[in-house]
C-alpha cells in the first residue's frame, strides 16, 4: 500500500513521495497506536490522552517543518524546537 501511495505522488510531486509515505504512514498507523497506548494503560482518564494528542502532534510539525500558528497558540513554545530557523 505504502509503495502504490509513493508511486502516485511519485508521478504527480516527485519531490513529495517520501514525505507523502511518512505523512500517511504516522497519521494512519503511529499517531493512534501512540494515543491509544495511552488509554489502554488504564491512565488517569482524559489528562493522559490529551498529553499524547498534543505529543503526536507535536512530532507531526516536527516532521512537516510546520510551526504552530494562531489556531494552536497554547503550542507556540514549541516552535523553537520544531523550526530550525528560529
Amino acid at each position: 500500500m505504502l509503495g502504490q501511495v509513493s508511486g502516485e505522488v511519485k508521478r504527480h510531486w516527485p519531490e513529495m513521495h517520501v514525505q507523502a509515505v511518512a505523512n500517511l504512514f504516522f497519521l494512519r498507523f503511529l499517531s493512534p497506536a501512540l494515543v491509544a497506548a495511552g488509554v489502554n494503560a488504564g491512565g488517569s482518564g482524559g489528562g493522559q490522552h490529551r498529553v499524547l494528542m498534543l505529543v503526536s502532534k507535536c512530532v507531526y510539525s516536527l516532521m512537516n517543518g510546520i510551526p504552530f500558528g494562531d489556531k494552536e497558540s497554547y503550542m507556540a513554545s514549541m516552535n523553537t524546537f520544531i523550526s530550525p530557523q528560529n
